[in-house]
């Protein structure tokens, strides 16, 4: 089980989880879902250690596929081990992520096992037992099964208990509830009220101590059997590395102040149990999945683990000489599994007795592949990236170094005509241990007609499929590489279209290859012809588009083998205003490192004091490197609000007047994407002039759009420091952006409402619905109508929208619609649903316009057919003609008839000049 802060959550706990308690609850069996379940398929599979193989494998649930890794072990290997892998250093709550515990450990593979409380240290509910030795007790919870091996390396999953009691010197014993638990609370009992518990150096640093709810706690530190303090209410106390900490509650307490003074020795006894078994290893597990061969139908469990999810699982054959760890990965390509499914699948696996281990955010898979020398993420996890746990099991290859047996070889299998590729190889021994090779020692060689290597580059001079081949000392490895034909091409795509370029710019061309496959293949400058139509523009060695000193248009055609395309280049812009640092609010300053913060300043100055550009006030950057150290890379930033700066349209560049102050310091921009990566733009290499002067810098073109505007930077670079200031001003003003020149959308040139469009798209509110056309008579459905609203007005949408419509709304739509129902300027229909993609009639439009603008017009619009109007609409279509928001058509408003994309704009266009919102 794991928990957040303030509360526990449930998300795949065999559980009834409230307060903390720990309550077994039998479900029925999960009703699987009504579709067609295939069979397991094998997508890959590779031995990764001695006795040990990973296979990839799929399997179908309807038109949906789960991706499943199965680590299979064969533990008649005598080299091969499994144990608990836990926390940092042997310090079990110090927690990790799988990947690292497994290559701290030296482990071949590893998954995570237990659950624990994630708003506590972190202690897992079972057993660990490692090499014979109790890091951690099994949690007094009957109904979990645990992985458990003999010293003869036979598997078992057992129910696991444990035993044990501490003796005074008087003789007196009192029973051990656990050792290196932290409180939990089940069908057996609370865990730490009126009980006795022990500490050992494998729990963390220190000890237990006082816990929230508990008074009177007492804790007795032993070193070599030798009490040596008795502490009472005091926090954990450090654990001796010769010794213990045993902590006690109530009757427990009242026992160690008695039966321990400091001097007194102390016995401990205790073990974990399951059978009669002696055990080696023992890994805390969960829900029991199969049992005899048979996949379990009823389990003790909560909705949280009934249902789909990413899972983990350990499952051993009737002999108990094969082990499975199965994993399940929950992610956009792949379905996960719900409990009943799982213990299907463990059954199909193989698994004769098997069991659920942790899952959701913590399902990990690390894997040392042949040839590495450190395990990496074999499956995606559901949050994206790994959580840190206290528990996992390790699978280990025990086996001396040997002789060199192959490769694992590296290296892309498509490429291009002309397009240089390197190759790697990485050997592994006779017992799939890695082999280090010189990359000197290695021969390549392709078997066909293709092209040829120089190293380990291969360059391709004709298509076709031919065969790698990396060679050392008579032991060779193989791969294929196949070289894209014109024919196989669909598409040769630039990116973006049309380029949009200033005089004297050089922009690196983005080109890949599409094939008819659906791949993309990024291009290089040998691999494809690109040439520009006349002289205002030229396409160099590196597949860059320099540019001239003139302005104009012109075409880019770029080839492969034979398949062409062709790109319109426009050079030259439209310079628009955009900040001018008269009303700019929430600009700070910020350095790097972090003591630069306190020597410099941002803020607006007026031109009463200091130099301004434009009109009232500018923005002055002072700064300071000298409390840093210029053997390091420095940076200061005026940072352009509280959050970054949205940056209105599609601009390919940034203009900016700067009053220099001749440091020649690096000046940049950092820019934020709409996929969340930063773009770093080049305002200026060096600040090498005093006074004003524009500078301007230009987004990659592969931007994603729309962007946010964070800081403008100085960098002082660590080479040649010495020769610049380390004091100094500058000031900014007249921030613009680069818009493309020319009509941006064609289908608008002549339209009534081209000014309004041009408007509204220059500020980022709505799109084309394509680069090159608006769609002015498009109809906008109720989603989209929200979502428009969402931007102009700048509502401030929730994360996580909680809408209890019973249709669903586009993922894009969800918060504005949240929000317009929350603002009472949109509702659902009777039958509690939103209809998301109905398209907005002229009525419906009104309705919401007047309660947003919630004012009244001073003049009354005659409408010809007022009495088409619905009664329900009558007041609000009257009122928004009065206001002149949306206009009659010869007369006629039309109140059913569908709102244009047009329409909608121009009536968002006059509320924002003419109707503010409060």
């Amino acid at each position: 089980m794991k928990t957040k802060p303030a509360r526990f959550l449930s998300l795949l706990l065999a559980t009834t989880v409230a307060c903390g308690v720990i309550v077994p609850v039998v479900m029925p069996a999960y009703v699987a879902e009504a579709a067609t379940i295939g069979p397991l398929t094998t997508v890959w599979q590779t031995p990764i250690g001695e006795g040990t193989t990973l296979t990839h494998s799929e399997k179908a649930y309807g038109d949906k596929k789960s991706k499943i890794y199965i680590t299979k072990v064969d533990l008649n290997n005598p080299y091969v081990e499994v144990k608990p892998i836990y926390g940092t250093n042997g310090n079990l709550t110090e927690r990790q992520t799988i990947t690292k515990m497994t290559n701290e450990a030296g482990a071949i593979a590893g998954v995570n096992s237990d659950f624990f409380n994630m708003s506590k240290k972190g202690a897992p509910f079972g057993v660990v037992v490692k090499d014979g030795e109790t890091i951690s007790s099994m949690g007094h919870l009957p109904y979990w099964y645990s992985l458990g091996i003999t010293k003869d390396k036979t598997a078992f999953i057992e129910d696991f208990g444990f035993t044990g009691k501490v003796t005074a010197q008087s003789g007196n014993t009192l029973s051990l509830r656990g050792v290196n638990k932290e409180e939990y609370l089940s069908s057996a009992g609370k865990s730490h009220e009126n009980q006795l518990n022990l500490y050992t150096p494998a729990f963390g640093k220190n000890s237990l101590g006082t816990i929230s709810g508990y008074k009177g706690v007492v804790e007795v530190v032993v070193q070599n059997d030798i009490v040596t303090a008795v502490r009472e209410n005091q926090p954990g106390t450090a654990i001796p590395s010769n010794g213990y900490v045993l902590w006690g509650h109530g009757t427990a307490a009242s026992f160690l102040k008695t039966e321990f003074p400091i001097g007194s020795v102390a016995q401990v006894d205790y073990q974990s149990i399951a059978s009669s078994k002696e055990w080696e290893q023992a890994m805390g597990g969960h829900l029991l999945l199969v049992k005899d061969g048979k996949a379990l139908t009823k389990f003790t469990a909560d909705g949280g683990v009934t249902g789909t999810n990413s899972r983990t699982g350990v499952g051993v054959s009737q002999d108990g000489k094969t082990l499975y760890l199965v994993s399940v990965e929950m992610s956009s390509s792949s379905r996960g599994l719900n409990i009943q499914e799982f213990a299907n699948l463990m059954k199909e696996v193989g698994a004769y007795t098997a069991a659920n281990l942790d899952g959701g955010g913590s399902q990990t898979l690390a894997v040392r592949m042949l040839g590495e020398t450190e395990a990496t993420l074999a499956n995606r996890p559901k949050e994206g990236t790994e959580r840190r746990v206290p528990t996992g099991i390790g699978v280990f290859n025990t086996a001396p170094p040997g002789e060199l047996t192959g490769f694992k070889l590296s290296g892309p299998t498509e490429t291009l005509i002309g397009q240089t590729v390197q190759f790697e190889a990485k050997g592994y021994d006779n017992h799939f241990l890695p082999y280090k090779v010189e990359p000197n020692q290695i021969t390549w060689g392709v078997q066909g007609d293709t092209g040829s290597f120089s190293g380990n580059s291969y360059t391709p001079t004709h298509s076709g499929t031919s065969v790698i081949t990396a060679n050392v000392n008579g032991v060779e490895s193989k791969m294929n590489i196949h070289v894209v034909s014109g024919a196989e091409v669909e598409q040769v795509i630039v990116t973006p279209t049309p380029l949009n370029v200033m005089p004297n710019q050089t922009l690196p061309l983005d080109i890949k290859i599409k094939t008819k496959k659906g791949q993309l293949v990024k291009a290089t400058p040998l691999s494809v012809n690109a040439s520009v139509n006349n002289d205002l523009a030229i396409v160099n060695d590196q597949l860059q588009l320099v540019v001239g000193d003139k302005e104009g248009k012109a075409t880019l055609t770029v080839s492969y083998d034979g398949k062409t395309t062709t790109v319109p280049i426009s050079i030259g812009a439209t310079e628009q205003p955009w900040i001018n640092f008269d009303n700019v609010t929430g600009i700070s300053f910020e350095g790097n490192p972090a003591g630069l913060t306190s020597q410099g300043s941002f803020s607006l100055v007026t031109n009463q004091t200091d130099p301004v550009y434009g009109s009232r006030n500018s923005a002055k950057l002072a700064y300071d490197f000298s409390n840093s150290s210029p053997s390091a890379n420095r940076f200061v930033y005026a940072k352009m609000g509280a959050t970054p700066q949205v940056i209105p349209g599609q601009p390919f560049g940034l203009g900016l007047w700067v009053y220099g102050d001749n440091s020649h310091h690096w000046l940049r921009a950092e820019v934020i994407d709409a996929n969340g990566k930063t773009l770093y733009v080049d305002l200026a290499k060096e600040i090498d002039w005093a006074g004003w002067k524009q500078v301007r810098g230009y987004f990659p073109s592969n931007a994603a759009y729309p962007l946010k505007l964070k800081s403008i930077y100085i960098a002082n670079v660590a080479e040649n420091a010495g020769l610049r200031p380390d004091m100094g001003t500058l000031y900014f003003d007249e921030l613009s952006l680069l818009m493309p020149q020319g009509q941006q959308f064609t289908d608008i040139a002549n339209h009534p409402a081209k000014k309004e469009i041009d408007y509204m798209t220059s500020k980022g509110y709505i799109k084309g619905i394509t680069p090159t056309t608006f769609g002015p008579e498009n109809s906008l459905t109720r989603a989209q109508y929200v979502t428009l609203l969402s931007r102009v007005f700048d509502w401030e949408i929730p994360t996580a929208a909680n809408l209890t419509f019973k249709d669903s709304v586009p993922a894009y739509a969800e918060g504005a619609v949240q929000v317009a129902v929350s603002k009472g300027l949109i509702k659902g229909y009777d039958d509690n649903t939103f209809r998301p993609d109905k398209v907005v009639t002229r009525a419906e439009a009104a309705i919401i316009l007047d309660r947003l603008v919630n004012q009244k017009g001073s003049k009354t619009v005659t409408l010809k057919d007022k009495n088409q109007v619905p009664s329900w609409a009558s007041d609000a279509v009257q009122n928004v003609a009065n206001l002149g928001l949306i206009d009659p058509v010869q007369g006629n408003f039309k109140p059913n008839s569908p709102t244009t994309r047009a329409t909608f704009v121009v009536a968002l266009y006059r509320v924002l000049h003419n109707y503010p919102i409060k």
